[in-house]
């Protein structure tokens, strides 16, 4: 089974993740064709528009501020979670994906602006995210399997995606 993490800008999905991959889960490092942010950033492969181009089985894929993103098959193949936004489930369904549950972080524009901020993004950056995520989260209780607010601290957000992800598919517990 895979769990897809989804939610705006700023809600934690990439520092949940974190606590879950130290936890043993894997997740994949997605393709995209945006630089990094700074020197070292992981989470993502970063490549040419025409190596994108020329990559075969993608099976989530999303355009967002002027560059693409995707996960091919193989990737997913052996991962436990990954996160993506609500194009990428959507292709995830159309390509016949089918293993899978979405769990979404809620968060207020407002907590997700303070905390993109305090990571460092720049205010316009800030503003385009904010704007994108209303129109890209608007059928966000509809797209979730679980949605989880995300104003709790980071532990409690895990405990609570353990305690999902027993109760769904308990092989996956490590340990």
């Amino acid at each position: 089974m895979l769990y897809c993490i989804i939610g705006p800008s700023g809600c934690g999905k990439s520092t949940v993740l974190s606590e879950l991959n130290k936890l043993g889960f894997k997740s994949p490092d997605s393709y995209t064709t945006r630089p990094p942010r700074y020197p070292g950033e992981g989470g993502h492969t970063y490549i040419t528009i025409e190596e994108y181009n020329k990559l075969q089985n993608k099976v989530a894929y999303t355009h967002f501020n002027g560059y693409d993103y995707c996960v091919t098959g193989e990737m997913l193949d052996g991962c436990d979670f990954y996160i993506v936004d609500p194009a990428g489930i959507e292709a995830l369904r159309e390509n016949g994906y089918k293993n899978f549950k979405v769990i979404g972080l809620d968060l207020e524009p407002r907590d997700c602006a303070s905390r993109m901020l305090a990571r460092g993004d720049k205010g316009q950056d800030i503003l385009d995210r904010l704007d994108n995520d209303l129109y890209m989260f608007r059928n966000f209780n509809s797209t979730c399997d679980l949605i989880i607010d995300a104003t709790q601290d980071i532990p409690t957000i895990v405990a609570m995606i353990l305690d999902y992800v027993r109760s769904t598919c308990p092989q996956a517990i490590k340990g």
